[in-house]
């Protein structure tokens, strides 16, 4: 709360120097319920959940001057269970010095998916849930708090000819976090981005390299590595969003020190169709950890998903989903030291424990932008 109030009395100042504000802002509330008792991705069960898939920001523009600007958002989101937290998601200063570069200072979104600049934005993409076996399985939190690190990047336009561009951006930082019982530092973060574009066309592929240092807090005063000491991220999305048909895909890779993310490989490719003059989406997608990924803990899951998104207005979407998620078939785990209990199953995916079964998920939503 003492960040929005020093927020708001900072624009309040802006604007009592007669700079240029304007204001968007976006809200998703989401339901989800599961067939199964075992916890899905810390948050989904039989007993439904909308907390987690809940979220507001509020985003402020200023142009300070010709050549400068200023952003910030504010995020509320129910990452911290049944009660919601607000925090300063992201602020930074742009300086354009050329009509076609410019650089970032602050603190800054970290663009390694083909979605990450609008990730929180439920109504820029089709899903309640981006798929989890690309954007989740690998906890970028121990990288860059909630997506986003402090640093500087550098981006600008490399070619334009018609329809056609190229847009790079290179960027370096750092961070430390202290988020769902995990507290990281990360040093010598940096990436390049590059993105193509083409009338209905988008093409984007992504690198990061970075030294991280986490811990995981496994019970009270109890704590687990959770680094991945070195590690890279791979990624090359594209997307097709014509009349008729809306087309998406990514392949990411990661590779790191940890022996948990060794070398993981996942994709996802959706495939939708328009209707009733593009006010109806239908949509499927199959999502997968490939099995040639490199994990000593059981990481291996794959998803379809099928949905159904009705333009409400220009702004506002309501979503219909249904998932069915299969793990890794169950592994018994050796019973604990000394003979003392019986073998039990470990996590699987992003369940807490392996379900033994395909489990299906369902979900509604209703996103909007203002």
């Amino acid at each position: 709360m003492k960040k929005l109030v020093f927020v708001f009395c900072l624009f309040s100042c802006i604007e009592l120097f007669a700079f240029d504000i304007s204001t968007k802002g976006f809200l998703t509330f989401a339901y989800r319920k599961s067939d199964s008792p075992i916890l899905y991705n810390n948050a989904v069960s039989e007993e439904g959940e909308y907390s987690e898939g809940t979220q507001a920001g509020l985003q402020f523009h200023s142009n300070l001057s010709n050549k400068l600007d200023g952003f910030l958002q504010i995020l509320a989101d129910g990452g911290n269970g049944r009660e919601f937290s607000f925090n300063l998601d992201i602020a930074h200063i742009n300086y354009s010095y050329s009509s076609k570069h410019q650089i970032l200072a602050g603190k800054i979104r970290l663009p390694v998916w083909m979605i990450s600049d609008y990730l929180k934005v439920g109504s820029l993409y089709p899903w309640i849930n981006a798929p989890e076996e690309v954007y989740e399985i690998v906890p970028l939190d121990t990288i860059g708090a909630n997506h986003t690190f402090f640093g500087v990047s550098f981006e600008g336009l490399l070619y334009q000819k018609g329809l056609q561009s190229l847009n790079y951006r290179f960027y370096h930082g750092g961070n430390e976090n202290n988020r769902n019982n995990i507290r990281s530092r990360v040093k010598n973060l940096h990436g390049l981005v590059l993105e193509y574009k083409f009338d209905d066309y988008y093409l984007k592929s992504s690198y990061l390299n970075s030294v991280s240092s986490a811990e995981r807090e496994v019970s009270v005063g109890t704590f687990t590595d959770a680094s991945f000491g070195r590690g890279e991220f791979f990624s090359l999305g594209g997307k097709y969003d014509g009349e008729k048909l809306l087309i998406l895909s990514e392949f990411s890779m990661v590779l790191a020190e940890n022996p948990a993310y060794e070398d993981v490989k996942s994709y996802y490719f959706l495939l939708g169709g328009y209707i009733f003059d593009q006010t109806v989406l239908l949509h499927g997608t199959f999502s997968k950890v490939l099995d040639s990924s490199k994990s000593n803990i059981d990481i291996f899951q794959q998803t379809l998903t099928f949905g159904a998104n009705y333009n409400l207005d220009l702004s506002t979407i309501l979503k219909l989903e249904y998932k069915i998620i299969s793990p890794k078939n169950p592994i018994a785990r050796p019973p604990p030291p000394g003979g003392g209990g019986a073998a039990t199953n470990g996590p699987a995916g992003l369940f807490s424990q392996n379900p033994g079964r395909d489990v299906s998920l369902y979900g509604i939503s209703i996103n909007t932008m203002f």
